[in-house]
């Protein structure tokens, strides 16, 4: 059940985001986890959108620079250690993370992490069969 999602390289400098959360509303998707990373140069918007095709060619027709990733996301209680269980289970499988972002979802009692790794669909498999609950590309 790995996960779709779009990275997008944006100048560093006011109104970066703003143009794309614009056009993101524009087309009516839904941002479903998000991070940003920077540089004094540039940055980069990790997000997964509710409709990842839909999100993607409204951003290439806008001439953003985006490339497609997939990404492992898991469920976890939201209480303390939730995410040293799945880091500390990673490690001992020898499992490089490349990045990894996180939200809540408090009406359930739920926290999520985002991870990048080299293997997305292997590490779900691993994930899954230790028992972990996995996010899909939809988040509800």
């Amino acid at each position: 059940m790995a996960v779709k999602q779009l990275s997008v390289f944006v100048s560093n400098q006011p109104g970066s985001m703003v143009k794309i959360t614009q056009l993101l509303r524009d087309a009516k998707v839904d941002i479903r986890a998000l991070a940003v990373a920077d540089t004094q140069n540039f940055g980069i918007i990790h997000f997964i959108p509710g409709d990842h095709d839909k999100a993607k060619s409204v951003l290439l027709e806008n001439n953003c620079l985006v490339s497609d990733d997939t990404v492992v996301g898991v469920v976890m209680p939201d209480t303390p250690g939730g995410l040293t269980d799945v880091l500390t289970y990673l490690s001992e499988e020898k499992i490089n993370i490349e990045y990894l972002y996180a939200f809540l979802i408090p009406q359930k009692g739920k926290a999520c992490v985002v991870l990048r790794v080299s293997a997305p669909h292997e590490v779900d498999q691993l994930l899954l069969a230790r028992g972990f609950e996995l996010i899909d590309d939809h988040l509800e």
